[in-house]
């Protein structure tokens, strides 16, 4: 008989831990984490390796919170540095359909065009960059590198020269 008295004992301890659980996560309001929150345990986790949780907090974060483009770019940077490319390419496309003119959105889409493979689409977009401004010298690199993917080496090789020419240092 001891060990049914043991087993009864068990269950009663499972039970009136559950009802303690139940009773906790019933009482008070549920708080929940705000975008900072997520954010900072989205950089601990990519600090840790963790990347599965932080590309899910960087997500749920950029959902929340639409409207805020630097929590866009660092959302569609770490999912096209997590190898997820197409996902980082959709938030970023459906974002510009509501923020059309963000320079810094048609850069990061351009980049991860260019990462993808897609040099033409690259191109179409630091094109858009250099149409608001010829001299933006990181968009001028980047379509440099796009043409040199593409083959086309001279047309790079001017680009270069001309960023050096406006930079030497």
């Amino acid at each position: 008989m001891p060990s049914f008295r043991f087993g009864a004992l068990a269950v009663a301890v499972a039970i009136a831990a559950c009802l303690g659980l139940t009773a906790c996560a019933g009482a008070g309001p549920h708080k929940t984490m705000t975008t900072e929150g997520r954010l900072q345990v989205a950089a601990e986790a990519e600090a840790s390796g963790n990347t599965q949780l932080a590309v899910s907090m960087y997500t749920e974060a950029a959902e929340r919170d639409p409207g805020n483009v630097e929590l866009q770019l660092r959302c569609a940077d770490a999912l096209a540095r997590s190898g997820r490319i197409s996902q980082a390419r959709r938030l970023l496309t459906e974002r510009l359909r509501t923020s059309a003119g963000n320079l810094e959105l048609v850069r990061a889409l351009a980049l991860v065009d260019l990462v993808a493979g897609d040099s033409a689409q690259a191109i179409a977009g630091l094109d858009r960059l250099l149409a608001a401004d010829p001299g933006d010298e990181r968009a001028l690199v980047d379509k440099a590198v796009a043409l040199d993917l593409q083959g086309q080496h001279a047309a790079a090789q001017a680009i270069y020269r001309q960023v050096l020419a406006q930079s030497p240092d």
